[in-house]
């Protein structure tokens, strides 16, 4: 399922809001009432611009699913890159493909 012509996955516009997900049940971080408005925010804006793209209610939830199974199957290399970024503040790339041990698509 993608969002355009250029083939634009539609599950790589939800995977942030399953990535907020699943690192706040994770850590158990207590979202307070300005984080929760920030995750809803982007995750609006996330849906309005799968909607625009003319992707149906149902189709947007099984995008949302899809993200969810390729989050939780790579959240070892997420946390890697975070961990990394964190550290040194800014990464290339390349440095990103190295820790997180992936291929790099051209």
């Amino acid at each position: 399922m993608h969002l355009n012509s250029d083939g634009y996955p539609a599950k790589a516009l939800m995977a942030g809001a399953a990535a907020v997900e699943r690192w706040a049940t994770r850590w158990a971080y207590p979202l307070d009432d300005a984080d929760r408005v920030d995750v809803a925010s982007g995750a609006c804006s996330d849906f309005e611009v799968a909607w625009t793209c003319g992707l149906s209610v149902a189709d947007a939830g099984a995008a949302l699913r899809e993200a969810d199974r390729d989050v939780a199957e790579h959240w070892p290399a997420v946390e890697r890159v975070a961990d990394a970024l964190l550290a040194a503040g800014r990464l290339s790339g390349e440095e990103i493909a190295a820790i997180a041990r992936i291929g790099v698509a051209a």
